[in-house]
């Protein structure tokens, strides 16, 4: 999708067989190759698996049984992040502003909301649930000496946006009571605008909206999110199993990695645009939250597979046990997989309807005329390949 090649990169989506995570990517591109109506019929499908998936939890897919100690992380289904489910629902309002159906997006950026709510407590309950499972085998790790390591040093004290947010949410909240809300939304609008520039000092957000006859909202969806990559961790087991004769010791962390993007310092009109959501931020925060669940998942999985290792040793000495540990060793890997056609960041402009030019490190990017109140959306790939859509807010 970053060559903004979306018809061929949703069938191949479809093609594939992790139901959430290439659902995912299929919904993405038929979004952004404009047929929102098959984009939200995906996105529909792709909901179901998210709330399968984290009905299931991570725990319990290691501690469920014998065969999936011998699979890795990565061999299991896509559970997906907290952030996408918001997403979906964001993604699934803006084709139903489309669409027109305006009901249907009120509906959506609900749902967003309340993932909002309930995103706050998620991994602090998963990562308990997941070391009281590391407890039940009699066996413990201070993570925090693990967090240590200086490969985890690029991801702490990343700072979330207030309450676990996506601002994005709040923007489009806006724009919508803007123009379909009634005067009962009056006082939602302005509570929802005042924290959208507490968290982002938006300076097109704090503009006197009654001085802007006929809006045009210029919302720019750029580059891609970070990617995951792998390292290991060698632990001596001994530390809390007391069992020396294991020949492999390690466990596969995930960890993230920025993607630069070739546009920025967007402009229109002379005004810059304003960040109005880092979606880089909102991933890291997330993967610090969720860092220990994970560590505490991949310490389980060792922990059994030792066993087994140290079951091979006693039954068949050392040459049993390096078999065992090649095969351990082989199957240890982290689940990299994420959601790659999130975006790197958006950006907003408030201005009046008309002529205007997109303009990136002063360049232009595109021309754009608009007349009554109107929401354009300009999607950019990380190679600067430009694609948009116009909404009509009437």
């Amino acid at each position: 999708m970053a060559k903004a090649e979306y018809t061929e990169a949703k069938k191949y989506a479809l093609k594939t067989n992790d139901e959430l995570l290439w659902t995912l990517q299929a919904a993405a591109a038929a979004r952004a190759e404009g047929s929102f109506g098959e984009s939200n019929q995906l996105f529909d499908k792709a909901e179901v698996f998210f709330k399968k998936a984290r009905q299931k939890g991570a725990a319990g897919e290691v501690a469920s049984g014998v065969a999936k100690v011998a699979l890795s992380d990565a061999s299991q289904r896509y559970r997906g992040e907290v952030h996408d489910g918001i997403m979906i629902n964001l993604y699934k309002a803006l084709n139903f502003m489309e669409l027109k159906a305006w009901r249907e997006a009120r509906v959506e950026l609900n749902r967003a909301y309340d993932r909002q709510r309930r995103a706050a407590d998620f991994y602090k309950d998963e990562i308990a649930d997941q070391e009281e499972k590391l407890n039940e085998k009699g066996k413990s790790i201070n993570v925090d000496t693990l967090l240590d390591n200086p490969k985890f040093k690029n991801i702490h004290d990343v700072k979330a946006y207030g309450d676990y947010v996506i601002p994005m949410v709040n923007l489009i909240e806006i724009i919508y009571l803007s123009h379909r809300g009634s005067n009962d939304d009056n006082q939602r609008t302005k509570q929802s605008l005042e924290r959208l520039v507490s968290m982002t000092s938006s300076l097109h957000m704090s503009k006197d909206f009654t001085l802007i006859k006929e809006k045009t909202w210029l919302i720019v969806e750029n580059g891609q999110g970070p990617r995951k990559e792998e390292f290991r961790v060698d632990i001596p087991l001994s530390l809390f199993t007391g069992i020396k004769e294991v020949k492999y010791t390690g466990i596969a962390i995930p960890f993230l990695k920025k993607i630069s993007s070739s546009s920025y310092d967007f402009q229109v009109n002379d005004e810059s645009l304003d960040l109005i959501t880092d979606m880089d931020r909102v991933i890291y925060a997330e993967f610090d939250r969720a860092l220990k669940g994970i560590i505490f998942q991949a310490v389980t999985a060792l922990v059994l597979k030792s066993v087994a290792q140290y079951a091979a040793y006693q039954a068949g000495g050392n040459s049993a046990a390096w078999l065992v540990a090649g095969f351990q060793a082989l199957t240890t890997h982290a689940d990299i997989r994420l959601w790659s056609a999130l975006p790197k960041n958006f950006h907003l402009a408030l201005i009046e309807s008309g002529e205007f030019d997109l303009k990136a490190q002063g360049r232009r990017l595109r021309s754009f005329t608009t007349n009554g109140n109107k929401l354009v959306y300009v999607k950019i790939t990380p190679q600067g390949i430009l694609s948009h859509h116009i909404t009509d807010l009437d």
